[in-house]
């Protein structure tokens, strides 16, 4: 079985967020023009470029942020 989603990435120990693996799916299922070969390749594409790209939740706060909080938390 599929355990954990293949690294495509250019980013070095990038994973996508595997909550999202039910929507690629259904893309995949739904979306993708298994009729037409260049469209099948277009359309499979778009679904797993979808499912690759970085969400808000997944991006880290920049080094000034992470910074400012270790400072609160020194108090």
């Amino acid at each position: 079985g599929l355990t954990r989603a293949p690294s495509v990435s250019q980013v070095e120990g990038y994973v996508p967020d595997l909550a999202r693996l039910p929507q690629l799916v259904l893309a995949l299922a739904q979306a993708v023009d298994w009729e037409d070969e260049k469209g099948c390749f277009r359309s499979m594409a778009a679904a797993l470029a979808d499912f690759y790209t970085v969400t808000a939740v997944q991006r880290a706060p920049p080094p000034w942020r992470r910074k400012a909080k270790a400072k609160q938390a020194k108090g």
